[in-house]
């Protein structure tokens, strides 16, 4: 008896779990015919692909449409900073132009103002400048004649100087001076050239000291003939 207890029990305890089972299979078919009746068709999801699409076309659009935006923005931003340092420097030009005009009226006004004060240092001046023409003038025929005397002067010592005795020695001696240098010149080549092959440095001294005494000879005898 008591087994039997045991088992019906259990029966009951199992049949319990079987009912509870059935019923959570049966709300889980509920619902998922519930989901199947809700799920579109084929033409509803085809139209909807397709509103998809053509949504993410727009966002594309849109997308593409901020970003030239963007760029169009920062230019007009970038042409604004441009405008508005040229409208700086526009009034700033504009300022020195007026102060300008200002400085120039004033002094125009200054100067009308003092137009007497103006035609008497005019008149000053031009008192001043004939005198000094009038003294020029009378200057002039002096100041020529000074010229054409010194001028007559100088030719005439130019002439004296010319036909004199002692330039003309002194010409001479010129000449001879010019003519030895070129020998001794010719000499110092040739014994130069010579000192590369042998020692004739004893020689070339003598010489040149020979040269020397040939020159103040000849500038002494030219002197005494005087």
């Amino acid at each position: 008896m008591e087994r039997f207890e045991e088992e019906k029990t259990t029966y009951e305890r199992e049949i319990a779990e079987t009912q509870g089972t059935i019923a959570a299979l049966l709300e889980h078919m509920q619902k998922t015919m519930v989901r199947q009746n809700n799920l579109p068709t084929a033409a509803q999801f085809k139209d909807t692909k397709a509103e998809l699409a053509f949504k993410q076309g727009q966002v594309e659009n849109a997308e593409t449409t901020y970003a030239r935006l963007k760029v169009e923005l920062e230019q007009r931003q970038n042409d604004l900073e441009k405008i508005k340092t040229l409208e700086g420097r526009i009034e700033k030009e504009m300022q020195q132009v007026t102060e300008k005009i200002t400085q120039m009226e004033d002094e125009m006004s200054n100067k009308f103002t003092k137009t007497d004060d103006l035609k008497v240092d005019f008149d000053r001046e031009k008192v001043r400048l004939a005198a000094i023409r009038t003294f020029l003038q009378q200057y002039k025929p002096g100041l020529a004649k000074q010229m054409t005397y010194h001028a007559m002067k100088h030719d005439t010592k130019k002439n004296q100087i010319l036909q004199s005795d002692i330039y003309n020695r002194l010409n001479d001696i010129e000449k001879k001076l010019i003519q030895n240098e070129s020998q001794i010149y010719a000499i110092q080549q040739y014994i130069e050239a010579k000192g590369a092959e042998s020692n004739y440095q004893g020689a070339f001294q003598d010489c040149m000291g020979l040269c020397h005494e040939i020159n103040l000879d000849l500038i002494k005898k030219s002197l005494t003939v005087q």
